[in-house]
């Protein structure tokens, strides 16, 4: 089960090299312990504008119990799942999506840093069937992002 607080934080566009990435989203869903609501605040630029700023979209407020499997599916899976090392070396899952979880209990979770990957290697590498684990945990969190009431 999920602990009562906590953020992820998903970013579409982590890959950068000399230069940072570029994100052309970024999400992030926190759960305070005093609300029954998740918040969902993001950033978004129009497809195929890299130049344009990231436009806030409206702050959604969805009912935790409504998302409560998924959330606690995330949780579950992204405790197992390996990030790359050194931090920010490189895109190990190959999606190009960097995913964040921090909690009220002190843990926390990252794949890339917050500046991005770069063009090093990563002394950990992961097989298809964690690549397939972590693309789930990104359909997830996705719908949450993308849900409503």
């Amino acid at each position: 089960m999920e602990p009562p607080e906590f953020t992820i934080r998903l970013q579409v566009g982590i890959t950068g090299g000399f230069a940072p990435p570029s994100p052309s989203a970024i999400h992030t869903i926190t759960r305070d312990p005093s609300s029954p609501h998740l918040t969902i605040d993001s950033l978004a630029r129009a497809s195929g504008s890299p130049d344009q700023e990231l436009v806030p979209k409206p702050t959604k407020h969805l009912l935790v119990q409504s998302y409560s499997e998924q959330i606690d599916h995330v949780y579950s899976v992204l405790r197992e799942l390996p990030t790359e090392e050194p931090v920010g070396s490189e895109d190990i899952y190959g999606l190009d999506t960097g995913v964040t979880w921090s909690d009220g209990d002190g843990w926390t979770w990252r794949n890339g840093s917050p500046e991005g990957c770069g063009i090093d290697f990563s002394d950990v590498q992961v097989g298809r069937e964690q690549k397939e684990k972590f693309r789930a945990v990104v359909k997830l969190v996705l719908e949450i992002v993308n849900g409503s009431e």
